[in-house]
């Protein structure tokens, strides 16, 4: 404020002794004492100084001018001492820390001597908050599937397209619910650049995802999608004219690595009214491609006109072409359409929307989207002209016929004409197609003293900045004298900023503006308005660039006698410039694998930005790139900020009354009275002021339109013809269906650069193409770019073999080699295969290796019979190699050795189901702790399937041990809905806190926690609904779940301590929660509660519940409200004869309220219901003999309360039931289920940080009958698991330790079983059968139906696990059709693995669910075996059905594709056709 002050003082001494003369003062004054222009931008930055230019017009230098920048009554100001009459300088804007933009005013005065002539902005200025830099942003793919990494680049360049350093705060990442799930913070730069890696987990929303930084938001796309292996290039006509003759279409199609696909083409044609009959047209292709001529018979487009009266009535053919690829049947589709016409061709009238008076006026007329032939066509154009007045058009309309040329391009022109005349009206028309027509008015450009100029646009287009650009002025003379100078100036406008001003001395020469030659040319007949004599002069000025420029602008200007300023403009569009940057591939091909050479050249040190795409990104759509160009930067670039409206009037009225339009359209006067409006039907000066983008203070004259005077309009938009064109053309261009291909990414790196690098890279095994992008930054010099460059990774020939992800012991598949020959010539291959010992050929006599003729060009396809042998991984290595010994004439007679090989995976299963067996033991040693041996009885079927059994012994040093070693998969069971997904996050922040407690906590483990975090935190996303809460099924549920939204926001309370977590979806869930809680003072349960707490599934509110969320709340630190707290404790004190559930989670919540008598009273009763045995005490949720999952439960939170209150009582309950828990835990270090494997893992992590012992020295003694094994346990390693294989499955083993601390021991006995066990709570059956009768073994259709049968009346939730037979893969749209009807279905959810499919059923009650679902094979197999459905309460899986299902083996080698001697699949052809026939309905596209 201080610096404010003193520049206002300055600025009152300074002018206080001068006269003033302002813009106000009339035109005696401006010619008398001269005047002055002014120019800036139309918007200001704050912080930001702006080149501001100035003429000087009869004013006398030196001078001195001040610019006062006025913002909320503050003043800046910009002093400037003058020595020349034009001037450009940088105008002070101060640096305010802005929000939003501001309106700011300027005032200019120039001090002559001892009087000072001033002006102030009449159009509103504005002033944005400071921006650092602009915001470019590219990944590597536009598509993502969900599980796969996007790899970002951040590019920061100021408006001199120069990098900016300057951090950036922050880059979030939004998923299609607009929640934020990452986010960078603070980023720092390096020559503007920096790269970002964001890991998708495999559950991530599928949709369009945000990138954003600052106020630029980039999207990609997350989707499911099948990968297609080539792209289809669908070649038809965009328009076919009604009365064609023929249309020809050709459909291709190529692999990514440029070769084309062998196969057959199908194209299906229908148009968009049923007009014509559908046609089915199947060829097989040659080269790639197939031909097809359809004629106007089968197009049936004569009548089309007859039927449809509409002058162009919009109806289109449909086109659907479908390639099959020869060797693996593999399909893709394109569709595209044709639009039918009635009109043979467009006409357009391409000409200056502004005309100037005495100057003849030219134009041309095209014809465009021309589909016949335009020869001896014949075009009539008549034009008409508006005297004084827009709607006083001249009586007598002048015409002429032009015949078309070959071009298409008809020029003409038009006599001079009078000032009188307002607008010319042009109308075009068809003299043999009375439909074909074209209108166009063009505006006069206004004058008083007849004054104008024309610039004349550069021809050359093609131009770069780097070349001089020259532009010709054309000028009326008519009141200049022969001889005489004017000085003209031109203004130059580089992309947003004004660049320079100039000016130009020039000695007028008069010319006639028509020659006796143009008469001739003219359009019609002279006539009263055609204006003779006029003159005219030109000169050229020429204008380099000196920077990175993608547009510019030049306003050519002079101020005449009287004051009036006289300007025009034009714009140049120009192709970027910048230095030098080249990049090339050493090799433009390579073999895959091979070391790959990328050269760099740049003329500047600079660090470069190198990206590599497989080229079928191209494949994915027609949209644009994802990779940065010059395209993209300009359009960055020119999108500036938006100037303020003006409401100044931009006209001259004639001292009438001046009505606003919007006034004049609510008038309901009958009369037409004539009102003066703010509006004219001129273009003048100030129009083109305006449009060159600059605000412009003077006291010159610079309006000078008359405003109009007419009848009262009752519509606005009816002026608006009067100064504006507008283009209403609509580009209907070609139907492209969107691509959805997995497109990989090889480099995405920046290397340094210092005139040339070479880089190094191994090619990924992927045949194709890699397009390669490069560009550079330099710091002094900006940006540029290489042209794109490509590396093809590919071999003279290759194979392609496909192999089922499992199969079954025993069971025997088909290996199909499919080998490519890409060489102009045949020659002799020989195909081999090596097996690891568990598979082997089916058919003993089979050979290993075989011998064809490879023709050239041409694909071959082997197929072997494989059998597994042994359960384990198994690998198959198939090479192909050239065959010097084949005995037949095959090639030419010499044959350079080639050869290709393959290494594959599959994984041989055992049949039937698997069984695990658990006992658990902690076992600890020390002077006052008496057991110190554990002794087990073990035994394993008799009648499990051979070779599957397993006996392991673990010893942990550690209680937390298997928990800690397993946290990425923790649980064995099923964990696709919100609760599964939070159960398996919660264990890692309960391991976290226990190892910072312990000191044990290393780099690496904290590593997968905190990745773990990330992961949680994006997959529960999935299952938000817009009010803030959650459930199990996301927005499958009608509504929120009070149990896993507190579970949720307890959870990522935790976590956004260590990364990031939206705050917004805390706050949200909170606020529902609070929001659902009772006048009793419980939460309602709202949505369902799938586990029963304390009678959830029968009552609205419970004490358990309620107590879970106080809980819950509490232990996230979160501060809850006191009332919220007190009616919580009143829900909790109120329950008659709770459970021992609500007993025991009542306990710990009264303890967690500090109600401390009532939780001790709580207590007492809890301790009184427990059981106790071998040291050991527990809680069962049942009085029966059986253990449930919930007992485990139960069991945890009394252990939470017992180690809430430390008393050395409750201290000794709490070691026994530790030690009862830790005998419950499974080989992962989870228990049975979700919910009691979070409570427990929170639990004994509090109980393990209480007794935490930091001394361990322990041998471990195991000894069965037969065997001895010792482990020693140590300090150092106490997080480290030993196991020990047995080789006895049946006996007992003694487990005895000495020493100092304590030892987790686990005996697990696994193995597989065929015989199912008896189940009550569920019955199940399946039924499997064909969908197609075309190919019965392609697609079956599973059919189960399950009941639910248990004593209570409704299951909690169930899944349903179906192993998928051997070779199959799910049909996913059946899958989702069974969530669209998950109403009569009961199902909400399912998850596809390699193996099998979950499918998830809310609360099963005791009538009878039946549905189905298909698979498809993508393997051949002769035999398969049985298959394996189980369906189980969740939450107490031991409620359970197991039931196996199987396959008609009918498939027998006819189906197995068989090739002839000239490589070809004999019956692809038919099959390919009976399938599309049979799915015609899937092909059909309105």
């Amino acid at each position: 404020m201080h610096q404010v002050a003193c520049a206002f003082v300055l600025y009152i001494l300074f002018y206080s002794n001068v006269s003033a003369i302002n813009e106000n003062d009339g035109d005696n004054l401006i010619r008398k004492h001269g005047g002055f222009f002014f120019s800036m931008p139309k918007t200001l930055s704050a912080g930001k100084n702006e080149t501001v230019c100035l003429s000087l017009h009869h004013i006398n230098t030196p001078s001195r001018v001040l610019v006062d920048l006025k913002w909320k009554g503050h003043h800046f100001l910009t002093e400037r001492n003058l020595g020349t009459e034009h001037t450009c300088f940088n105008m002070h804007v101060p640096d305010f820390d802005l929000i939003e933009p501001q309106y700011v005013s300027i005032k200019i005065q120039v001090l002559d001597g001892n009087q000072v002539q001033s002006a102030h902005n009449q159009d509103p200025i504005l002033m944005y908050p400071k921006e650092s830099c602009k915001i470019f942003l590219e990944t590597d793919r536009a598509m993502y599937k969900p599980g796969d990494l996007v790899k970002i680049r951040v590019l920061c360049l100021n408006e001199r397209f120069l990098p900016d350093d300057s951090q950036i705060s922050e880059i979030k990442i939004r998923n299609p619910m607009d929640v934020g799930v990452f986010v960078w913070n603070n980023m720092s730069l390096d020559h503007g650049l920096v790269n970002l890696e964001y890991p998708l987990v495999e559950e991530a929303l599928i949709g369009k995802w945000k990138i954003e930084v600052d106020k630029l938001m980039k999207t990609f796309e997350v989707a499911k999608y099948v990968v297609p292996r080539f792209k289809i290039d669908l070649i038809h006509p965009k328009s076919v004219f009604y009365k064609t003759n023929s249309i020809n279409i050709t459909v291709c199609a190529k692999y990514s690595y440029n070769k084309p696909v062998a196969g057959t083409a199908f194209v299906k044609i229908h148009d968009s009214v049923n007009h014509m009959k559908v046609l089915n047209i199947l060829q097989e292709m040659e080269n790639g491609c197939a031909y097809f001529d359809i004629s106007k018979y089968e197009l049936n487009l004569s009548d089309i006109s007859k039927e449809f009266s509409l002058a162009d009535p919009r109806i289109f053919l449909h086109i659907t072409a479908t390639v099959t690829e020869q060797g693996t049947t593999k399909m893709d589709i394109v569709t595209g359409k044709s639009e039918i016409h009635v009109k043979g061709y467009t006409l357009k009238i391409q000409s200056s929307p502004i005309f100037i008076p005495g100057v003849p006026y030219e134009g041309q007329m095209k014809l465009i989207n021309a589909i016949t032939d335009i020869t001896g066509e014949v075009i009539k154009l008549c034009y008409n002209l508006a005297i004084k007045k827009s709607w006083n058009y001249f009586k007598n309309e002048e015409c002429r016929n032009y015949t078309v040329p070959e071009d298409g391009i008809i020029p003409f022109k038009l006599w001079p004409l009078k000032n009188s005349v307002l607008h010319i009206h042009l109308d075009a028309n068809s003299i043999n197609n009375t439909n074909i027509e074209d209108s166009f008015l063009a505006v006069r450009l206004y004058s008083p003293t007849s004054s104008y100029i024309y610039i004349e646009r550069d021809t050359n287009i093609n131009k770069t900045c780097d070349t001089p650009f020259q532009y010709k002025i054309l000028y009326t003379t008519d009141h200049f004298k022969e001889g005489e100078n004017i000085t003209f100036y031109y203004m130059v406008k580089i992309n947003s900023e004004i660049n320079k001003l100039k000016k130009i001395k020039h000695t007028v020469r008069k010319h006639n503006a028509i020659s006796s030659e143009d008469s001739k040319s003219f359009l019609g007949n002279e006539h009263r308005f055609v204006k003779f004599g006029s003159s005219v002069d030109q000169f050229v000025i020429k204008i380099k660039m000196e920077k990175i420029v993608y547009k510019f602008q030049i306003l050519v200007y002079y101020i005449t006698k009287d004051g009036e300023t006289v300007a025009a403009s034009r714009t140049q569009e120009v192709k970027p410039c910048s230095y030098k940057v080249d990049a090339y591939w050493n090799e433009n091909q390579l073999v895959p694998g091979k070391s790959a050479t990328l050269t760099i050249k740049s003329d500047k040190q600079a660090l470069c930005a190198v990206t590599a795409t497989d080229k079928a990104t191209k494949f994915i759509s027609s949209s644009q790139s994802q990779n940065l160009n010059w395209e993209s930067i300009i359009k960055t670039m020119s999108q500036h900020k938006d100037g303020a409206r003006s409401s100044r009037t931009s006209c001259i009225s004639n001292n009438k009354k001046i009505l606003a339009l919007h006034q004049s359209a609510n008038s309901t006067s009958m009369r037409n009275k004539r009102h003066v409006f703010t509006f004219s039907e001129d273009y003048d000066s100030y129009d083109v002021l305006n449009k060159f983008g600059v605000i412009t203070i003077s006291n010159l004259k610079i309006v000078t339109k008359p405003c109009y005077s007419g009848p009262l309009f009752t519509d606005a938009n009816e002026a608006e013809f009067m100064t504006d064109q507008y283009n209403n053309d609509i580009d209907e261009t070609s139907e492209v269906t969107v691509r959805t291909y997995f497109p990989e990414n090889w480099l995405w790196e920046f290397v340094p650069v210092e005139n040339s690098t070479q880089i190094h890279r191994d090619l990924p095994h992927s045949i194709t193409t890699w397009t390669t992008n490069v560009y550079c930054v330099s710091t002094k010099d900006g940006v540029s770019f290489a042209p794109q460059t490509e590396v093809i990774s590919i071999q003279p020939f290759f194979i392609q073999v496909i192999t089922p992800y499992s199969i079954k012991k025993d069971e025997n598949f088909y290996l199909p080699i499919n080998v490519f020959n890409y060489l102009n010539y045949s020659f002799p291959i020989r195909v081999s295969i090596r097996l690891t010992g568990n598979l082997q050929l089916t058919n003993p006599h089979s050979f290993l290796s075989t011998s064809y003729c490879l023709k050239e060009s041409s694909t071959l396809t082997h197929n072997y019979q494989i059998s597994g042998t042994e359960v384990g991984i198994a690998h198959v290595t198939v090479s192909v190699e050239t065959d010097n010994q084949y005995a037949l004439p095959c090639g030419p007679d010499t044959i350079i050795s080639k050869r290709d090989a393959v290494l594959k995976s599959l994984i041989v299963e055992a049949e039937g189901f698997e069984e695990v067996q658990t006992k658990s033991a902690l076992i600890c040693s020390s002077d006052s702790e008496p057991t110190n041996l554990t002794i087990w009885n073990f035994n394993i079927p008799e009648d499990i399937v051979l070779g599957t059994n397993t006996t392991i012994v673990t010893v942990n040093g550690d209680l937390l041990g298997p928990t800690i070693e397993n946290l990425k998969q923790l649980l064995t069971i099923p964990t696709g809905c919100g609760e599964q997904i939070m159960a398996s996050l919660a264990p890692n922040i309960y391991v976290l806190r226990y190892l910072n407690v312990t000191g044990t906590l290393t780099p690496l483990v904290k590593q997968r926690i905190l990745r773990n975090f990330k992961i949680g935190y994006q997959r529960i996303l999935n299952y938000m609904h817009k009010d803030g809460s959650f459930s199990a099924f996301g927005y499958y549920d009608p509504a929120g779940s009070m149990f896993l939204t507190t579970f949720v926001v307890k959870i990522l309370q935790q976590i956004k301590e260590f990364v990031y977590v939206d705050q917004k979806i805390i706050d949200k869930g909170i606020e529902w929660i609070y929001t659902n809680q009772l006048e009793n003072g419980c939460f309602d349960a709202v949505y369902h509660v799938f586990q029963d707490m304390g009678g959830t599934n029968t009552e609205r509110s419970t004490a358990a519940l309620t107590s879970y969320v106080i809980l819950s709340l509490l232990d996230a630190g979160i501060s809850v409200p006191e009332e919220v707290q007190t009616n919580g404790k009143y829900c909790i004190r109120s329950q008659n004869n709770p459970d021992k559930y609500s007993l025991i989670i009542s306990c710990y919540a009264l303890f967690r309220l500090k109600w401390i008598n009532e939780g001790t009273r709580f207590l007492e009763r809890i301790l009184s219901v427990s059981r106790q045995e071998d040291y050991m005490m527990w809680w069962s949720s049942k009085d029966d003999n059986e253990f449930h999952a919930s007992d485990i439960e139960i069991t945890s939170y009394a252990l939470l309360a017992l180690m809430h209150q430390k008393t050395s009582t409750n201290l000794a309950h709490a070691h026994s039931v530790a030690k009862w828990l830790s005998s419950k835990i499974g080989p992962t270090g989870a228990f049975k289920s979700t919910q009691d494997t979070v409570v427990a893992l929170e639990a004994l992590t509090t109980y393990a940080e209480y007794i935490q012992a930091h001394v361990l020295d322990l041998t471990v003694d195991l000894k069965t009958s037969n065997e001895r094994h010792l482990v020693t346990l140590t300090q150092s390693d106490r997080l480290k698991a030993r196991r020990i294989p047995l080789k006895m499955s049946c006996g007992q083993i003694e487990v005895a330790v000495s020493g100092r601390g304590c030892a987790l021991v686990q005996l697990t006995m696994t193995y597989n079983s065929k015989n199912l066990p008896k189940a009550q709570d569920f019955k199940l059956a399946v039924d499997v059968s064909s969908v197609s009768n075309v190919d019965e073994c392609s697609v079956r259709k599973i059919s189960p139906c399950v009941t639910y049968k248990g004593s209570s009346p409704l299951a909690n939730m169930a899944v349903m696990e179906v192993s998928l037979p051997s070779g199959f893969i799910a049909d996913r749209s059946s899958l989702d059709n069974l969530i669209q009807s998950g109403n009569y279905t009961k199902i909400k959810m399912f998850e596809e693995t390699d193996r099998q499919i979950n499918l998830y059923f809310t609360k099963l009650d005791k009538s009878e669910v039946c549905f189905s679902f298909s698979i498809m094979e993508n393997t051949k197999l002769d035999y398969r075996k049985e298959n394996l459905i189980k369906i189980y309460d969740y939450y107490n899986p031991e409620r359970s059905i197991l039931q196996f299902y199987k396959l008609a083996n009918n498939c027998t080698e006819e189906h197995i594709q068989e090739i002839d001697e000239k490589g070809h699949h004999t019956s692809q052809l038919n099959k390919t056709e009976n399938f599309l026939k049979a799915n015609d309905t899937k092909n059909n596209i309105s």
